[in-house]
């Protein structure tokens, strides 16, 4: 069987409609990867966030109840140590860029409350 002039004419217009379809595939791709990779980024930022807002809670919750039952966490608030070591934390997260590596365990922070030494909150 022999090809025409015309028969390679029409094969390589549609190979070339292929690769540039091909293209437009790859491209798509790639830009959902990308979409993918930023969202996993915050999502990864956002939980970091939400483990330093849990282990303030807990630490301030913690440190009532050594320091007598206290019922409410308002009461927290006034005592300015905390508070100041609180604002601390949160400054540094606000700071903190997360590697690329997933953190699957938070360590916890160190604290001495006033009065106390050598105790830490977990």
């Amino acid at each position: 069987m022999r090809t025409t002039v015309y028969d390679e004419q029409d094969l390589f217009r549609e190979h070339r409609a292929l690769l540039r379809n091909y293209g437009r595939a790859q491209a798509h791709c790639s830009e959902q990867l990308r979409a993918q990779a930023l969202q996993i980024e915050r999502l990864r930022m956002e939980a970091m966030r939400l483990r330093a807002e849990m282990i303030i809670r807990d630490t301030a919750l913690a440190w009532a109840c050594e320091d007598g039952g206290v019922q409410s966490t308002r009461s927290i608030r006034r005592w300015p140590r905390r508070a100041t070591l609180g604002g601390r934390v949160r400054a540094l997260l606000a700071r903190f860029v997360p590697p690329r590596a997933a953190l699957s365990v938070v360590p916890p922070i160190a604290v001495n409350p006033p009065g106390k030494t050598g105790t830490t909150a977990t």
